[in-house]
């Protein structure tokens, strides 16, 4: 449970760097930080399924070696599942950052993308207008 409570609060820890750098657009700082997360993620499924064996047993019926180990698991387990949910609810923050951030972009794109075409619009318009234009007298 120990393990397991560390590698969360590493996590939790790196949540909060990509949330920052997600905000602030340094997006190759965003993924050198999930790049890091990807072993305490491998680590943190690791200790899960060890875990896993013990989740139907009743805490009660287990033999703990003090009253005070079994307090401490339980409340390192609680902690624990708190910090999981802070972990959800960071990678949906971050999320919902890079949308906006992605879909800004897009408009700028867009905007760019019609002010290349109201460009080129201007300089054929110019050129016509320059050269006179083009009659076509060969339909008698």
């Amino acid at each position: 449970m120990a393990k397991r409570h560390a590698t969360l609060v590493e996590l939790v820890d790196l949540g909060y760097e990509q949330i920052g750098a997600a905000r602030s657009g340094r997006m190759n700082e965003l993924m050198h930080i999930l790049a890091k997360k990807q072993n305490p993620l491998a680590a943190l499924a690791a200790i899960s399924k060890q875990l896993s064996r013990a989740v139907g047993d009743d805490p009660d019926e287990r033999d703990w070696p003090s009253i005070e180990m079994r307090n401490q698991s339980r409340e390192l387990n609680t902690q624990c599942d708190r910090m999981l949910k802070e972990l959800m609810d960071q990678e949906a923050e971050c999320e919902q950052v890079l949308v906006h951030s992605r879909d800004q972009i897009q408009e700028q794109l867009a905007r760019c993308d019609g002010a290349k075409r109201a460009n080129q619009s201007y300089n054929q318009a110019s050129q016509t207008s320059q050269t006179g234009g083009q009659l076509d007298l060969s339909s008698g």
